[in-house]
């Protein structure tokens, strides 16, 4: 927030307020009398238009129609604006407050005047990047842009950022294009921002702050509206643009919203210092905790991008607010919003749910991909054994088919049971070989299952093969609704003998309009054991007595291992065993906001009533 004095604020406060607008255009002054009525407009954000965007470098925007400027008709182009606005306080003196610095691009005359659309130095850096340092930290990276698109730096140094003494590369790719490319890039290792401030400077925020201000209900329009949940992150994701993987980093309890980075090439250079880059990035996220809402008021051009608010009173019930973007016409109103996802919602997604997301979110959806797969490890499926051959999660941001093509190459053996067979012709002992030849003709057949999400698959190819090596090739077409996760399996059964895939002899390929897909390890593990049948005999049981008491422990959130002694049973004897038991505590708060609907806004001349009164 820029600072005020307590004279303005509480101004501010009043349910009537006073403005005033003052500025230059170029050299030429203007004020309230050289503004059409209701033409004034600012904008700016620094998050994305549903979830809070590390990194961002967005352009602020301004839009005016001016009227009476001694300026020539083709001379607005390229003239900066500078902006003041003024709050009258008690005693009738205004104080201003600079509303930034912005460059006119397009000037359109009419018979209301002349209409004007300009941008902050934020555009300055819309230039193609050239490289010419060392390996470089942070501060000079950024100080470097500036002095190579003539914007000041706005800052001493970077203490307090998460990753402040991150040492950059200098090898990069066509993926950095621009110098508003790399402030996004390093903006988003930093867990903050990039802006331009109101003198016209580059500048780094964060999203961790105490409240600057308290709203009360008198202060904002009715229309204002606040989420019943509060936005938390405790999971980040980064796309490996190297294999097409996917990074995924957590903390516990991972129960909030995922941050997806993107393909931050920054990152892709030192990939290595991937978990700790992000793990200090979660630790600071994970003090951001707030409202999502929409608030709108007569004025709060003082108010920053990121600034932390209080709102009090009515449907603001104490809420934690961050603004993350502002639309603001003079004289009208000023709307301040914070984006947020429930983490309820989020909460439900699995590991691999949120790392197709993050690829969803990093994918075009009229773009034409393929994906494909091999198995690591020999499969081996045994006779009336269904064994999962297959698991994939796909996605695609728009309603689409893949298309899935599967070659195994595989090997048959059917059962032989040779321990049954007496052969005897014409008094002539059969050999051992002889009788595999004989019995051998038997063919094992494969039977296929594939099952979508939990819904198994009505079609199931089935195979007979002799024994011997053999290729099959399977072919599926996949119904994907838009941004929703797909999770794709196929089983195996060996009927009337053993399949054998060895390792990369499985080859999976998937193609489709937008598509991305997962096939990796997705943190579960799946444990199978089968033992021979085994009997006790003649064995005698000598008397046990065990004691139990019992007790009331709370969860402490570690691991704790439960050690057994050694007992006998009879003449059988038992190793000590260990357990290792990992307990977690969790809690779940939800706020619950009502509204009593007696209350009306009314407008009486300049006085406007908000929905406090």
């Amino acid at each position: 927030m820029y600072n005020v004095s307590n004279g303005y604020l509480t101004a501010f406060k009043k349910p009537v307020h006073r403005w005033k607008i003052r500025g230059t255009v170029g050299n030429v002054a203007f004020d309230n009398d050289n503004i059409l009525t209701g033409s004034f407009h600012l904008s700016n954000s620094c998050s994305g238009n549903d979830e809070i965007t590390l990194g961002m470098a967005a352009i602020g925007v301004l839009s005016a129609t001016f009227v009476g400027l001694n300026i020539s008709r083709y001379a607005w182009k390229n003239k900066d604006i500078t902006v003041e606005i003024g709050l009258t306080k008690a005693g009738g003196t205004v104080e201003y407050v600079p509303a930034g610095i912005y460059r006119i691009t397009d000037a359109e005359w009419s018979s209301d005047g002349v209409s004007v659309t300009a941008y902050d130095n934020m555009r300055l850096f819309d230039k193609p990047f050239l490289m010419e340092l060392g390996t470089v930290d942070a501060y000079t990276l950024l100080k470097y842009c500036c002095d190579q698109c003539g914007v000041t730096f706005g800052m001493a140094d970077l203490t307090g950022f998460c990753n402040a003494s991150m040492v950059y590369p200098t090898t990069y790719g066509a993926e950095i294009e621009t110098y508003r490319d790399l402030i996004y890039w390093i903006a988003q290792t930093q867990c903050a921002f990039a802006t331009i401030d109101r003198t016209g400077a580059l500048v780094l925020r964060r999203f961790v702050s105490s409240s600057v201000d308290t709203i009360s209900a008198d202060e904002r329009y009715n229309s204002s509206r606040f989420s019943d949940y509060q936005t938390k992150y405790t999971g980040m994701s980064v796309v490996n643009t190297e294999d097409g993987t996917t990074s995924y980093f957590s903390l516990t309890p991972d129960d909030g919203v995922t941050i997806n980075l993107g393909q931050n090439p920054l990152l892709q250079r030192i990939r290595s210092e991937q978990e700790t880059i992000i793990g200090n990035m979660l630790q600071e996220m994970a003090n951001v905790q707030y409202t999502p809402f929409t608030a709108t008021m007569l004025g709060g051009i003082h108010y920053d991008l990121g600034d932390v608010l209080t709102e009090n009173g009515g449907l603001g019930d104490g809420s934690t607010c961050i603004v993350t973007g502002y639309d603001y016409n003079y004289n009208v109103g000023f709307e301040m919003y914070g984006v947020g996802s429930n983490p309820d919602l989020a909460n439900a997604q699995s590991k691999s749910d949120k790392n197709i997301q993050n690829l969803l979110a990093n994918t075009n959806k009229n773009e034409f991909r393929d994906y494909e797969q091999r198995n690591f490890s020999e499969i081996t499926i045994g006779d009336t054994e269904d064994v999962r051959i297959l698991w994939a999660w796909l996605a695609s941001n728009t309603a689409t088919k893949a298309l899935i093509h599967v070659e195994i190459n595989l090997e048959s053996m059917a059962n032989v049971i040779s321990d049954e067979i007496d052969v005897d012709i014409l008094n002539e002992t059969v050999s051992g070989d002889d009788i595999f030849r004989l019995v051998s003709d038997k063919e094992t057949k494969g039977i296929i299952r594939y099952v979508v999400n939990n819904d198994e698959a009505p079609f199931k190819p089935v195979e007979q093969w002799t024994d011997g090596k053999h290729v099959l090739h399977l072919m599926y077409v996949l119904p994907l609704a838009a941004g929703i996760a797909t999770q794709f399996r196929i089983y195996m059964r060996a009927d009337g003998g053993q399949i054998i895939i060895p390792e990369s002899g499985l080859w999976f390929y998937a193609s489709g309009r937008g598509l991305v897909g997962d096939g990796h390890w997705n943190g579960i593990i799946e444990v199978e054991e089968q033992a021979e049948e085994w009997r006790l005999v003649e064995i005698t049981f000598d008397g046990a007595t065990e004691n139990v008491s019992v007790d009331v422990q709370t969860p402490v959130g570690i691991s704790v291992s439960d050690i057994a002694a050694e007992w006998n049973l009879g003449e059988i004897g038992f190793v000590a065993a260990t357990d290792t038991v990992l307990i977690n505590l969790f809690q779940k708060s939800q706020n619950r906001v009502t509204e009593d609907d007696t209350e009306r806004i009314t407008e009486d001349g300049e006085q406007r009533i908000t929905e406090g009164n």
